[in-house]
């Protein structure tokens, strides 16, 4: 697993393409982040939300297990 070193793959959401199983660290541009759009992604280890990202939507992040530290500045639902 990633969390536990190795190499770090970033990536950059922006709410239409799939999300590759190697990803490590993501940069989220998008104003909302859909429900179960992280989910059961295994590698990801950080999540940094664009200041504009305003909602996250139900279990975005369910099943990621790796997952140590998620960046909201701008989130006001959850």
């Amino acid at each position: 697993m990633a969390a536990e070193g190795g190499n770090i793959v970033r990536f950059t959401y922006t709410g239409e393409e799939v999300i590759p199983d190697d990803v490590t660290h993501v940069f989220v541009d998008v104003k909302t982040i859909r429900g179960r759009a992280f989910q059961w992604h295994q590698n990801i280890v950080e999540v940094i939300c664009h200041d504009k990202v305003e909602k996250i939507e139900e279990e975005a992040f369910s099943g990621c297990p790796s997952l140590r530290r998620v960046i909201m500045r701008g989130v006001k639902i959850v």
